[in-house]
């Protein structure tokens, strides 16, 4: 064991300190890992159709078919990829890229001189850069 941060080691490799057992020993089997729920969930799908239905199953399906789908994307990550995608389609609907650092920008009303919140250069909404 070293005296000063007390990693405790093998003499005769330094790694880790492992007990009896041989420095380096050949696996008899190889590994392998156990499988968790996580590992048996299916991943949501990508395309946009695919999204839409889904969302729209899981908004309007019964207590059943929502215990259903949770069971088979998992809660957390159907509801996580169901608010990114509704996220991602309200920016790409309501921002425009500042053109300078192509940050997603909202223009509420006033006039058509911004400034970015992101890079803090001016541009003008409907023609771009000055």
């Amino acid at each position: 064991m070293c005296s000063v941060c007390s990693f405790a080691f093998c003499a005769n490799c330094n790694k880790t300190y492992h007990g009896t057992s041989k420095c380096y020993e050949e696996p008899k089997e190889p590994h392998k890992p156990e499988e968790t729920s996580e590992d048996l969930l299916i991943k949501p799908p990508e395309t946009d159709e695919g999204m839409r239905a889904l969302m729209d199953d899981y908004s309007t399906g019964s207590k059943e078919r929502l215990h259903l789908l949770e069971r088979r994307y998992g809660r957390q990550t159907l509801l996580h990829t169901v608010e990114k995608h509704v996220s991602d389609k309200w920016i790409t609907v309501n921002t425009k890229p500042c053109p300078h650092c192509f940050s997603p920008i909202q223009k509420e009303g006033g006039c058509s001189i911004l400034l970015c919140a992101h890079c803090r250069r001016r541009f003008d909404w409907n023609l771009g850069p000055f």
